[in-house]
């Protein structure tokens, strides 16, 4: 058994250090000659053997992580994680209010509405990118009807129309909630960045 010789607590043969002050420590019969020493002979205190004593090293208790795949009770707070489609937070509030309108205007009516939009403000970020985000439907609409003339493609292209049709209601629904989000599919064609 070993004991403390700073504040008196006795601890297992495996500890080497107080848990209570840090003290190296000692066992239980050394322990009474040091301590009765010390108390006789203060000065014994300043030798440089005592200076020298190892002190205790402390760690950082280590930030907590999660394990991977770690999924928090029910009702815990989760943090949001952004979404890189969404480009709402770049836009200012008043100019998605201000063009929510003519944006909706440019899915319902494709040219014209274009055409509206680009004469209302052409410096309106939200339009800009409803704009961009219209002619990129226009253009992959355009290419699957040519390819369902074909015999051979006319099945999957008309599939692939009708998908992309849902995702152009999708855009059109969140143009109402006033969000500018890439959608699915469109978003990885390249032109018109």
């Amino acid at each position: 058994m070993k004991i403390c010789p700073n504040c008196g607590s006795s601890f297992d043969e495996s500890m080497r250090f107080c848990v209570q002050c840090g003290t190296p420590l000692v066992e239980e019969a050394a322990a009474a000659e040091p301590v009765q020493e010390v108390d006789a002979a203060p000065e014994a205190q300043e030798t440089p053997q005592a200076q020298a004593a190892p002190q205790p090293e402390f760690q950082e208790a280590p930030q907590y992580q999660p394990a991977p795949g770690y999924v928090p009770p029910y009702g815990a707070p989760i943090a949001p994680v952004p979404n890189p489609d969404d480009h709402t937070g770049e836009m200012e509030a008043e100019d998605i209010a201000a063009n929510k309108l003519y944006a909706m205007l440019v899915y319902l009516l494709f040219p014209v509405g274009i055409i509206i939009a680009l004469l209302t403000d052409k410096n309106s970020k939200f339009l800009q990118f409803h704009i961009k985000l219209s002619i990129k439907y226009f253009v992959v609409q355009f290419i699957l009807a040519l390819l369902s003339c074909t015999v051979i493609l006319s099945i999957p292209a008309a599939i692939c129309m009708c998908v992309v049709g849902v995702l152009e209601i999708i855009t059109f629904v969140q143009v109402c909630k006033g969000q500018a989000k890439d959608p699915a599919i469109i978003k990885s064609i390249k032109f018109l960045k």
